[in-house]
Formats: structure tokens, C-alpha cells, sequence
């Protein structure tokens, strides 16, 4: 059951869709309330990600075993959406 659940995860993380989806969600992690281990590591890893979100896109798709050129097309995809959704704003 576990290795199904797994293996579903890193297919997600090896996607195009999981890639920009964690390059535009995982920054929004910086600012987990709460107590406790959890809350602090996930607040360090939000913070390091709202800090280099394409850092942490690109590094979660090559350590899921995608192909460089597929995690450069993915970090171009997310620096665009991030690029869009920016517009605007001062």
C-alpha cells in the first residue's frame, strides 16, 4: 500500500503539472502557524522556497529522477506562470 502510495507521488513530482504546482504552492508554506517540530520544518522549507521557488522546483524534479531537459522546460513553464500572476503588482 505504501509503495503504491509512493510511487504516485514521485510520478506527480516527476510531472509537468506536479513541478509547477509545487514552484507556485510550496513558497505559501513560509507562513505555517502553529507549534511544534512539523511547523518549524515546514516553515524553513517555505521560507527557503518563497526565497528560490524555482530552486526548489527543479531540485524536487531531478530527485524524483525526471530528465534535466524536462525539469528545465518545467522551471521555464513555472517562471512564466509566476511571471504572469506578478504582473501588476508593485
Amino acid at each position: 500500500m505504501f509503495k503504491k502510495i509512493f510511487k504516485a507521488a514521485k510520478d506527480l513530482i516527476k510531472s509537468p503539472v506536479g513541478q509547477i504546482g509545487i514552484g507556485l504552492l510550496l513558497p505559501g508554506l513560509a507562513g505555517v502557524q502553529g507549534a511544534g517540530t512539523m511547523a518549524n520544518i515546514a516553515r524553513g522549507i517555505g521560507s527557503f522556497a518563497a526565497a528560490n521557488p524555482m530552486l526548489t522546483q527543479a531540485g524536487a524534479g531531478l530527485l524524483a529522477g525526471d530528465k534535466p531537459e524536462n525539469v528545465l522546460r518545467n522551471v521555464a513553464y513555472g517562471s512564466l506562470a509566476r511571471g504572469i500572476g506578478a504582473m501588476g503588482t508593485p
